[in-house]
């Protein structure tokens, strides 16, 4: 039986997933669909909350690789950048933060997503840790003057491959899993202080550093629910996220 903490999923006769009871509860999703080479179609938040379009400095539409639908968006000394949002201050709620990547090399430390800027104005960020080989999570409870690197996750990952990875945190626990498996636990719950960073993706939250180098599809942020909350991980999606309320 699926624990509670996890959603139902309910299919669409293709085997698709067609709705998402916490879609509601979806406060910035990216599909980046559009032609190749784009910059103004691609980068527009598909959640209830409808953030408008991110501001892609550098970033760019490519149909050369994706994961779910024609295209992705190539993060190489690029970012996505969107304002900041009461939507990205997470306090001592619930939360997930889940993306697919694509790594094209190890350029080192690298940011998914997060508000992470200046120490006394940071908040949290997804990221592949120092070494470039992990999957980390970095919060903070005063701005970055306390930095908990609540995991570095060994993900031994190789380029040209496809990766599901994600960040939950269930008002206990912060967990980290890459493809599905946990990588890696905080067990210490964490009020997350709030920011007023823009929100950055790809690099940090001023598009200037601690750029990944890849692809990304599918970036999805969901404030009150965990959506996985399992030590023993999940079955990673296998459609693009559902855009529908159940």
């Amino acid at each position: 039986m699926r624990p509670w903490s996890q959603p139902l999923l309910w299919p669409h006769p293709s085997g698709a997933v067609a709705c998402d009871p916490y879609f509601g509860n979806v406060v910035l999703l990216m599909g980046y669909e559009g032609p190749n080479g784009s910059t103004t179609t691609g980068f527009q938040d598909e959640s209830p909350s409808a953030h408008g379009f991110g501001n892609p400095v550098g970033a760019v539409i490519d149909t050369s690789q994706f994961k779910f639908g024609t295209s992705s968006v190539r993060l190489n000394n690029a970012a996505i950048i969107f304002g900041n949002s009461a939507d990205w201050h997470f306090g001592s709620g619930q939360y997930t933060v889940e993306c697919w990547f694509r790594p094209n090399s190890n350029p080192g430390q690298g940011f998914f997503v997060g508000q992470w800027l200046t120490v006394g104005n940071s908040a949290w960020v997804m990221n592949t840790g120092v070494s470039g080989s992990t999957l980390t999570w970095n919060m903070s409870p005063d701005g970055g003057t306390t930095n908990i690197v609540a995991f570095n996750g060994s993900w031994a990952f190789a380029t040209g491959t496809w990766y599901h990875i994600a960040v939950d945190f269930d008002g206990t626990n912060t967990r980290g899993y890459v493809n599905g498996v946990m990588v890696g636990k905080y067990t210490t719950p964490v009020t997350i202080f709030t920011s007023s960073n823009n929100l950055g993706i790809g690099a940090n939250s001023g598009a200037t550093s601690f750029i990944v180098d890849g692809w990304m599809d599918e970036l999805r942020i969901t404030k009150g629910v965990a959506r996985y909350a399992s030590d023993a991980g999940f079955a990673v999606p296998t459609a693009a996220f559902p855009r529908v309320q159940c």
